[in-house]
């Protein structure tokens, strides 16, 4: 119901989005449904929107142990918001930053080469 909802109009329902992807991670455990979700807020937000309705898709992401996906994520948030000449809070940047180098250092002790990801 939320989904179909928030799809009647995107942009102005983002808020929705946000409310059936917590309601599929949190109480169904359903992690693919919450991943769809995220996605589906990170596309449709504003850029206006808080930073954290593009960042979920990263954090359910690297919950599922999607770590490279996650971090390419985060990269896009960084260029999307560079590219539209929108400032990121230094908290905001600096959260980005710290999410990106604890996995890549995960990665690195996996063995795996974080270069792959990109």
């Amino acid at each position: 119901y939320l989904e179909q909802f928030a799809d009647q109009n995107p942009t102005d329902k983002w808020w929705w989005y946000y409310q059936a992807m917590t309601i599929a991670s949190n109480l169904y455990g359903d992690k693919d449904l919450a991943i769809k979700m995220a996605n589906k807020l990170r596309e449709n937000s504003p850029l206006d929107a808080p930073l954290w309705t593009k960042q979920m898709l990263a954090l359910l992401l690297a919950d599922k142990g999607e770590d490279c996906e996650a971090v390419k994520v985060i990269f896009s948030i960084m260029s999307e918001y560079e590219s539209a000449d929108k400032k990121i809070s230094e908290n905001e940047l600096n959260f980005m930053k710290f999410f990106i180098e604890q996995k890549v250092k995960e990665l690195k002790e996996k063995k795996f080469d974080p270069r792959k990801c990109m």
